[in-house]
């Protein structure tokens, strides 16, 4: 993947005076590009180019004209827009916006390169017995000049590899301009039992349980965390850990920081999450789809305490990254400055897409994102329930029961939303459609004076709560 992030400063002594006589200027200010620099893969969704201003106080108003023809105008603290180049070329992007009642202008240009070809002769998911060995390779034993692999699950980086274990297994081939092509194939060994993600739960101080194998679930003492709410954890579908966090720190399963590639971050001191040990639901991680290739991308989901930011973040981990062992690749992308400390999430089986639901602070409004192998992750929004005025009511929790399997009710979900006192414990119930991603409020649960406080079971939730 290409990623820009790249600025542009233009200020002269006559755009100054200008700007003191009141008259329209054509000062070009910092203007980052963030995505891929690339033409849209034709079998895939498109993936967008955000384009974001630097200049963020007294903007009134802001044009963008991205050099095809395409345009969009955003108001007043909105200073991001998404577009997406059709064909490879240079193209001139054009901000104008409106600063105190003045105008001002910036340009930055920007190539748009063409993607790898498809590979030539690619296996299909196959399945192979104990002992017995395949070889992968994109294009065939044919040499492509200049390109870069990188292979899943162990981050090789070779343009063919030799598998001898079940797993899914993926390679992104890089061409020297930027862009990048991958595909995937699923290897089973026969006879071999597959695990859940959810296996294994790390939270509290150093604790954990184990429910690999099914029956009794083991202890687990070998945990980082040391926490008093949130935390989250994943494993693959061997059922081996990949990492953990507590909404702070993002741990591999050595128990030890998960590397950063972040700029600013170094082995000795990394920047922090923006997540809270006082959050009840400080993390949440969830898969990010991707096309064509195998399941290493996570998003990590922040949310601050309610007494603090009320922000809601995100950051990226790559488990191609550092030998297989994972990287930190994105930190601390906001979302929301106006956030609880409730969110959730749940997986469409039907289309291996996920919906992430967090809850906006003051209102009875709830986020929900589609997070699809497109990178447009903008949020849609439902009312609904109880209003969240204050910060009690705002430590919550969203919890998301199974789908419903009958005809006429696909995808339907019981949800229950926490809502802690005082002056009252209370739960709002809904139902959420993980087909359409629509929600809807049913009734709230008078549960009497707070306190004492109210938690919901996260092992149930079939149409009714569990407290």
């Amino acid at each position: 993947m290409s990623t820009f992030s790249s600025f542009i400063r233009v200020v002269g002594i006559w755009a100054v005076l200008f700007l003191m006589a009141g008259l329209t200027t054509s000062w070009a200010q910092e203007i980052k590009i963030s995505g891929k620099a690339c033409t849209p893969d034709v079998e895939c969704k498109a993936d967008s180019l955000t384009f974001t201003d630097s200049v963020k106080t007294g903007v009134t108003k802001r044009v963008w004209a991205f050099g095809d023809g395409g345009t969009v105008t955003k108001q007043n603290s909105d200073s991001t827009a998404k577009h997406v180049y059709q064909s490879p070329g240079t193209y001139l992007i054009t901000l104008t916006r409106t600063v105190n009642g003045v105008t001002q202008t910036a340009t930055r240009s920007i190539i748009i390169n063409t993607p790898p070809p498809s590979f030539t002769n690619w296996r299909t998911d196959t399945t192979i017995c104990k002992g017995e060995k395949i070889t992968l390779d994109p294009y065939a034993g044919a040499t492509q000049a200049g390109y870069r692999y990188l292979w899943y699950p162990k981050g090789d980086t070779t343009q063919a590899i030799q598998v001898d274990s079940s797993g899914c297994y993926s390679v992104e081939a890089i061409s020297p301009n930027g862009c990048s092509y991958q595909n995937r194939i699923n290897v089973d060994v026969c006879g071999e039992k597959k695990e859940s993600q959810g296996v294994k739960w790390y939270f509290g101080q150093n604790a954990g349980l184990d429910f690999s194998g099914g029956g009794t679930p083991k202890p687990i003492t070998d945990g980082s965390l040391s926490t008093i709410e949130g935390s989250s954890s994943i494993a693959n579908t061997k059922g081996i850990l990949l990492f953990y966090t507590d909404g702070i720190t993002i741990y591999g399963k050595d128990g030890k920081p998960l590397k950063s590639l972040v700029p600013g971050d170094t082995t000795a001191v990394q920047i922090p999450l923006d997540g809270s040990k006082n959050s009840t639901q400080s993390a949440l991680i969830v898969p990010k789809p991707t096309c064509r290739g195998c399941e290493y991308l996570y998003y990590v989901y922040t949310t601050s305490e309610i007494r603090g930011q009320k922000t809601l973040t995100y950051s990226v981990v790559d488990m191609r990254q550092n030998g297989g062992k994972g990287a930190i690749v994105e930190k601390n992308i906001p979302l929301s400055s106006s956030s609880t400390e409730q969110s959730a999430s749940v997986e469409n089986t039907r289309d291996s897409t996920f919906w992430v639901i967090t809850r906006k602070y003051g209102t009875n409004q709830f986020e929900v994102r589609h997070l699809t192998r497109s990178e447009n992750t903008d949020p849609v929004t439902y009312t609904g329930g109880q209003v969240i005025d204050s910060l009690s009511n705002a430590e919550g929790y969203i919890k998301i029961g199974p789908a419903d399997t009958t005809s006429g009710n696909k995808g339907n979900r019981p949800m229950a939303v926490v809502i802690p006192g005082p002056p009252k414990n209370s739960i709002d119930l809904y139902t959420f459609n993980d087909s359409t991603g629509v929600l809807t409020f049913n009734r709230t649960l008078d549960l009497g004076p707070a306190p004492p406080r109210l938690t919901v079971s996260s092992s149930r939730l079939t149409g009714r709560a569990y407290t």
